[in-house]
C-alpha cells in the first residue's frame, strides 16, 4: 500500500511521533509516518508491533481527522465491573459498621466488603481502582475526642516550653 501524505500531514506526523504527550498517539504516528516514507504496510505494522488491519484503521482515522483522530475515543474498551458509587458509599462509613474489628479501611477489607471489588485478584488491582476514583491512601492517626458536647470549652490549653532555647541555638 503506497500512500503519499501532503507536506502538512507529513510535518504533523513527524511532530506527533517525536513529541506528542500521549504514548499511543506517538506509536500510531510513527507507523503512519513510516508509510509516508515509503515503507510497506506490513513493515510499518511490524515496526510498532500491531496488525496490518490496525494500521489500515489508523490511516482512515488520520485521513479524516489528522492526529486528533489517532486518540482513543472515550467509551472504548471493556466497561469496568466496579461500581464507583458502592465503593464511595462504603468508604464513607467505618469498617466497624460492616462487622470488621478495625478502625481504618485497608485494601483487603475493601475487597471483602465491596461486592464489585471481589472479582479482583490482587490488592494492587484494588489500589488501581482507588487511584482511578481519585482516592489516595493516607496513614490515619488515632484521634480521640470526648463525647461531651462541651469538650472544646473544657479542653485544657497546652502551654509547653519551646524546644528551642531563647538564643535560637540548639543544645
Amino acid at each position: 500500500m503506497r500512500i503519499q501524505w501532503s507536506k502538512k500531514q507529513t510535518q504533523e506526523l513527524d511532530w506527533a511521533r517525536r513529541h506528542h504527550p500521549v504514548a499511543h498517539v506517538r506509536v500510531k504516528s510513527l507507523a503512519l509516518w513510516n508509510i509516508g516514507q515509503g515503507h510497506g504496510l506490513g513493515a510499518a505494522a511490524d515496526g510498532v508491533g500491531v496488525t496490518r488491519q490496525s494500521v489500515r484503521f489508523w490511516i482512515r482515522r488520520f485521513s479524516a481527522a489528522g492526529v486528533a483522530g489517532l486518540h482513543v475515543r472515550p467509551g472504548r474498551g471493556r466497561p469496568s465491573r466496579v461500581d464507583p458509587e458502592e465503593v464511595l458509599r462504603v468508604l464513607e462509613q467505618s469498617p466497624r459498621a460492616f462487622g470488621l474489628a478495625q478502625e481504618r479501611w485497608t485494601l483487603a477489607a475493601l475487597r471483602r466488603v465491596v461486592s464489585s471489588l471481589r472479582h479482583l485478584r490482587s490488592l494492587r488491582s484494588v489500589g488501581y481502582v482507588m487511584a482511578r476514583l481519585g482516592l489516595a491512601p493516607k496513614r490515619g492517626q488515632y484521634r480521640r475526642q470526648s463525647p461531651d458536647p462541651e469538650y472544646t470549652k473544657k479542653k485544657p490549653v497546652r502551654s509547653g516550653a519551646s524546644s528551642k532555647p531563647a538564643n535560637g541555638r540548639r543544645r
